[in-house]
This record gives structure tokens, C-alpha cells and sequence, in this order.
């Protein structure tokens, strides 16, 4: 390292570290203690970039990761020429901007609802960034059941208020299994908060209209929580290629 005086300004001349040019630097003074750069004004743009991208090539690891743990591992894959049903229909909701209005994907059991869904999961937490609940209509019951049995109801209102305020809330098979009471209306409050605050929710179903109702226990919880996803969803139908006429 080379000390020249130029402009009453004291400059080096530093090899760089990491293509060892040589290059001029104006050290700085630091509570005593003299610190120059040690690489060139190219080199450092190119670590910056570097930098950068190993940084989100980790969090993209991470989401991806985040994905991985919650989807079941039958659903982690996607085969374009094995998908039961209409592509692009697949494809306009997996690309779906998903900003106030939800969609509710029925059909028959086979026609690839749950991995569109899956998909669309994927983009939102991978691509997207948002924070998403989504869970099968059986394990949304046993959550909400199994939230009362401590001493308290705090676990109960911390696993409603993640529902209520999650990005995108997504259930899988509504209307599968039958719900007790207190599922039913933990739903309800659910559906009725985010449709109050314009948050979007994702669905999909083997029923629709009455028959969906009839798979509540309550008929007026029923046609309340049916009512507000119509007004909020998009109903896309799915029919398996080998079915069409």
C-alpha cells in the first residue's frame, strides 16, 4: 500500500481484495484508527450484488421450505399432463392476483381441486409473500376442538384471530365432514370477520347451494356462512376430462 498526499488529503494506493487491481482510496479516520477500502469501486458493486442475491436466494429457500412442512407430500407435485380437468382453468387460478375476491373451485372428487388449490398456495407463499392459513375442512374442526381443551379459552382466540387475520384464509373440502355446533360457529365468526374486512378466502367443495347447507348441523349458520362466500368467491367448475360430453 502506497501513501500519497493530494488536495491536502492523504490517499493510498490498495491492491483489491478480490481481483487485485490497484486502486486509489481516501482513508477515514474512525475513533483513531485509519480504514481504508479494500476493494475497488467495481468489485464492490459486484459484491453488493452477490450479496443481494445470496440473501434472497436464502428467504427463497425459506419459503419454500415453509411450503414443503405444510403441504401434504402428495399434493407437492404437479403433472401437466396427468391434471384431471380443464388446464386453463388450473392455470387462470394459480396466476390469479388474489387481491379482495376469493374463488370456490367444486366439483367431483378426482377433478384436481385440492392440488389447484395447493398450487396456488404454493405461489402465494413462495412467489408472493403472503402470509396463508390453509388447512382441510377435518383438520380445520379438530383444531378448533382441540383449541378448548386447556384451562383457558387464550389458545382457542389466538388460533381464531390467526384465522381471521391471516392474508389468505384457504379450506380444502368444505363441507366434508360433518361439524359439531361450536365448529359451525367459530367458522361463521371467521367468514363473517374477514368478509366484513374484504380479506379473500379460497375454497373448494363437492356442494354448492342447498346441498352445501344441508351439511351443516344449523340451517341458519349454514345459509349465512353459503351466502357470504358467494358474495366473496369466484365459483369455478371443475368437471374431469374423461366426464365432459
Amino acid at each position: 500500500m502506497t501513501t500519497m498526499l493530494k488536495d491536502s488529503k492523504i490517499t493510498v494506493e490498495v491492491e483489491c481484495c478480490d481481483c487485485a487491481q490497484t486502486f486509489t482510496d481516501t482513508p477515514v479516520d474512525l475513533l483513531g484508527v485509519t480504514i481504508s477500502a479494500t476493494r475497488c469501486d467495481s468489485c464492490i458493486d459486484k459484491y453488493h450484488a452477490a450479496t443481494e442475491a445470496n440473501e434472497q436466494q436464502a428467504f427463497q429457500s425459506k419459503r419454500n421450505e415453509v411450503f414443503r412442512e405444510r403441504c401434504p407430500k402428495s399434493m407437492q407435485w404437479f403433472d401437466r399432463e396427468r391434471f384431471p380437468s380443464d388446464l386453463q382453468k388450473h392455470d387462470d387460478i394459480v396466476t390469479a392476483p388474489m387481491i379482495d375476491q376469493g374463488i370456490l373451485i367444486h366439483g367431483r372428487t378426482g377433478s384436481g381441486k385440492s392440488r389447484t388449490l395447493w398450487q396456488l398456495a404454493k405461489r402465494l407463499i413462495t412467489h408472493d409473500q403472503r402470509s396463508v392459513q390453509i388447512l382441510e375442512d377435518r383438520a380445520f374442526g379438530r383444531l378448533i376442538e382441540r383449541s378448548f381443551a386447556g384451562s383457558n379459552n387464550a389458545e382457542h382466540d389466538k388460533l381464531i384471530r390467526q384465522f381471521q387475520n391471516c392474508s389468505v384464509l384457504m379450506i380444502d373440502d368444505i363441507g366434508k365432514a360433518k361439524m359439531t355446533e361450536r365448529v359451525e360457529s367459530d367458522l361463521f365468526d371467521i367468514i363473517d370477520h374477514r368478509y366484513a374486512d374484504g380479506k379473500p378466502m379460497c375454497f373448494t367443495t363437492q356442494f354448492t347451494g342447498d346441498p352445501l347447507i344441508s351439511r351443516f348441523g344449523c340451517k341458519e349458520t349454514g345459509e349465512a356462512i353459503v351466502r357470504r362466500i358467494k358474495e366473496v368467491t369466484k365459483m369455478i367448475y371443475f368437471q374431469p376430462i374423461n366426464q365432459q360430453q
